[in-house]
């Protein structure tokens, strides 16, 4: 009997040790902290008797220091020029063509060309010449009338219908219902002639290297230069940057020229300026590049501060609060290493402050700059900064 009503007691405490369990599980949580004593914690995690309140944290990444707002990039001079010689292209001792009503024979003459080659001509001497002279260049007429004897002017050959190898055939003109005549045509010397342009020192090039900071702020790029030429003597100079033409007219000699660059057409790295004339000869002096930078808008962080951590100084001026003396403020930076010098500037609400470190943190109280409302604070390099985060936070004092 004893034994079941101990049994029967130990059931009643355990069902009012849950009903007091399930009470305090269902009291507002105000209330439930008072009655076990516990300290609130705020938004961090941290309990009033230790405030560590987060303001602000943002995530910078890198910030580029740029210390011009224009590169000149000065290259060498140079010089270019193309030569002209005539050549030879093919000579033969003689030719004869003959056309009657019984007979006719027409001679030919084989030739080669090549590249750089300009202003072919045909030469011969004639020492007998009836009827008209009918030239055929590759298939195409090219020449019909009568030519006296002796050594008559060089006839053109045009440029657009030679060929890498070609042909020319001496025809002569029928002598019609005279059947007993025969034109003839008897040639001495017979030379094909032109120009061959020597083009190995009318081409230069040049390179200009550009850091990643410059290509990633370039507004804008220009290419100057100082020509010493004879305006009347040579031909045009053509300009490619990395191989897309950039100009294309015959200098102005003497003179500072101007060609205005696409920042497209300028790449991070080795930069190639290539630059050719077909005809005469340049010296190209005072050659240079100029690079414009983007304005620099250094980043800028808002954040706001709650009234509770403020005190009253001045009731007539509510701008005159200042954090209350139990709270520290503090500003830190976490850099990527402890290597590099890092250097900036930070306004605070206005207030500027400078940062010279090799440290992996920088941190600094900022108790005087802190307000409360909205915040505002602007990060100047003065070396490329690469910043994990920015974090603003106020602790309470123990």
């Amino acid at each position: 009997m004893k034994a079941q009503s101990g049994s029967n007691a130990a059931i009643m405490v355990a069902l009012i040790t849950l009903a007091i369990i399930l009470y305090i599980l269902f009291l507002p949580p105000d209330v439930r902290t008072d009655l076990l004593g516990e300290n609130s914690t705020d938004d961090d995690g941290n309990s009033d008797a230790n405030l560590n309140k987060t303001l602000l944290l943002e995530h910078p990444g890198r910030i580029d220091y740029l210390k011009f707002d224009e590169r000149s990039h000065e290259l060498p001079s140079f010089r270019m020029y193309s030569t002209e010689s005539g050549e030879v292209l093919k000579e033969v001792k003689s030719l004869y063509s003959r056309n009657g009503v019984f007979e006719k024979s027409f001679a030919t003459m084989s030739f080669d060309s090549g590249e750089n080659l300009n202003d072919f001509l045909l030469s011969f001497n004639l020492e007998a010449a009836d009827g008209r002279l009918i030239l055929f260049l590759n298939g195409n007429e090219i020449f019909n009338g009568e030519v006296e004897k002796g050594s008559p002017e060089p006839i053109p050959l045009p440029s657009d219908l030679i060929k890498g190898k070609n042909t020319l055939e001496f025809r002569v003109s029928s002598p019609g219902w005279a059947f007993w005549r025969i034109n003839e045509y008897s040639f001495e010397n017979i030379k094909v002639t032109a120009n061959f342009k020597d083009v190995t020192t009318s081409a230069s090039e040049q390179h200009f290297f550009v850091s990643d900071v410059e290509k990633q702020n370039l507004e804008r790029g220009s290419l100057t230069f100082f020509p010493r030429c004879d305006s009347k003597a040579v031909g045009t100079l053509l300009i490619w940057l990395n191989h897309k033409i950039v100009y294309s007219a015959i200098a102005d000699c003497g003179v500072k020229n101007d060609v205005l660059l696409n920042p497209d057409d300028i790449y991070q790295g080795d930069n190639i300026l290539q630059f050719k004339t077909d005809r005469g000869s340049y010296l190209v002096d005072n050659l240079r590049v100029r690079t414009s930078m983007k304005e620099q808008l250094y980043p800028i962080y808002y954040f706001e501060v709650d009234d509770e951590f403020f005190q009253t100084i001045d009731e007539d001026d509510p701008d005159d609060d200042v954090l209350e003396s139990k709270y520290n403020a503090t500003i830190r930076l976490r850099f990527v290493n402890d290597r590099d010098n890092k250097q900036g500037t930070i306004t605070f609400n206005g207030i500027s402050f400078t940062f010279d470190t090799d440290k992996i943190q920088y941190e600094k109280n900022v108790d005087n700059y802190l307000r409360h409302g909205t915040n505002a604070i602007e990060l100047e390099p003065r070396t490329t900064l690469d910043i994990v985060d920015l974090k603003v936070f106020i602790e309470e004092n123990d």
